[in-house]
């Protein structure tokens, strides 16, 4: 199943807190370099920028293969930067408290997605990882 087909959020296709999942994910994909202009240029750098905000082991626990730890929407916001939540909440057309408590509980989810191995996928295979995912396809 892929990010777009409701794998993310409730049985509506919302996140508890009323955000598009699908969206959100697809967004989420954005934000890690799957779509064009993406915010992060990919996992490695979104990992840094957690590990910038002292969220290392939460990230750490996403790509691994066991149990993901969680984070806040505060935690999330101080990792990703308040432009890039208004940019998602502009796209998502939705509050960026919102999407920040959306985000946090979509985004471990995803990076779990794209690192079935437990590890992270290096230049073009990252990429080609971040599209199979997008289109569905393991």
């Amino acid at each position: 199943m892929g990010l777009e087909h409701g794998s993310m959020g409730g049985t509506d296709g919302s996140t508890p807190g009323g955000v598009d999942a699908a969206a959100l994910a697809r967004e989420a994909v954005a934000l890690l370099g799957g779509g064009s202009g993406g915010s992060f240029g990919g996992l490695g750098a979104l990992r840094q920028a957690f590990e910038d905000a002292g969220l290392g082991a939460a990230f750490a626990s996403w790509v691994g293969t066991g149990s993901n730890l969680p984070v806040t929407a505060a935690e999330l916001e101080r990792a990703l930067g308040a432009e890039a939540i208004g940019r998602i909440a502009r796209s998502a057309r939705a509050e960026p408290a919102r999407v920040a408590a959306a985000l946090a509980e979509i985004l471990p989810r995803v990076v779990d997605l794209l690192t079935p191995a437990g590890a992270l996928p290096g230049g073009a295979d990252q990429s080609a990882a971040l599209a199979r995912r997008q289109a569905g396809r393991p």
